[in-house]
């Protein structure tokens, strides 16, 4: 396996992590993995004698890829990877994190192999008046993802079809994409490295952030568009626009695509 990057920690595993960084699992129970915590509490429970560090209380779920504290989660002892990670420093600098979890499975993946969780599939949800964007785990079709943006198969040699952008924005931040079928993955014609989904779209978007990666995604996949807004009030999410195969090719809007703003 190559090297990772910044944009595969979203998908490690904690399973995984939790080897790389030499701990087993105590116990077993269906989808729940138990391990002695790599972490502590934060200073102000340990002053009332609350200790976590090596206890048998860190559960992981195999299924959502996340963990819990089984004695003190209402104290915040939960999350995700990078929550778990922060934890073990006792600090949520997001750099960081992402260093560290780099440096240590990047060691492990030297001598070990290991899968990473597929990106979800992503879908909107009217939940009253707010739009949810929720996460089911089921792995995205890399070629349908490309039909539904606007790109059109070429032509196909072995293992090998060709992509090019024949959709209704500027073609400048689309690149000409060659997907290997049988590892699902694009070849980058510069570099010859394999890609992942992710990659394109930041080259697509201008944007590294796994937010906007996962909110294009879904505009893409559910074909609409969403714009965030931050104000004074928090987060607002503007109506949805239809799907925009619904206008004519007199309708629509020769201007490039826009991007996501927060």
């Amino acid at each position: 396996m190559e090297q990772l990057s910044v944009k595969d920690l979203p998908y490690i595993k904690i399973t995984d992590f939790m080897a790389a960084i030499g701990r087993e699992p105590v116990r077993k129970d269906g989808k729940l993995r138990v391990y002695d915590a790599p972490y502590n509490c934060a200073d102000l429970y340990r002053s009332y004698g609350i200790e976590t560090k090596d206890m048998p209380t860190c559960v992981v779920d195999t299924v959502s890829n996340s963990w819990y504290d089984s004695q003190y989660k209402s104290y915040g002892l939960s999350g995700n990877l990078f929550h778990l990670v922060g934890t073990m420093f006792d600090s949520y600098d997001r750099d960081l994190e992402s260093r560290y979890m780099l440096d240590v499975m990047n060691d492990y993946i030297r001598k070990n192999t290991i899968q990473l969780c597929p990106i979800p599939r992503v879908r909107f949800e009217q939940q009253g008046n707010i739009l949810c964007m929720v996460f089911t785990p089921q792995e995205i079709s890399f070629k349908e993802f490309l039909i539904e943006d606007g790109y059109k198969a070429t032509k196909t040699e072995g293992n090998l079809t060709y992509y090019s952008y024949d959709g209704r924005w500027s073609k400048d931040n689309h690149p000409d994409v060659v997907i290997d079928n049988q590892k699902g993955l694009w070849v980058d014609q510069h570099s010859g490295k394999n890609m992942g989904i992710a990659d394109l779209i930041s080259i697509i978007i201008g944007e590294d952030s796994y937010s906007d990666i996962l909110w294009y995604i879904a505009e893409v996949m559910e074909g609409k568009e969403v714009i965030k807004e931050i104000g004074p009030e928090g987060m607002k999410i503007e109506p949805v626009k239809q799907k925009l195969d619904a206008l004519s090719l007199e309708q629509a809007p020769s201007c490039s695509k826009p991007k996501i703003r927060l």
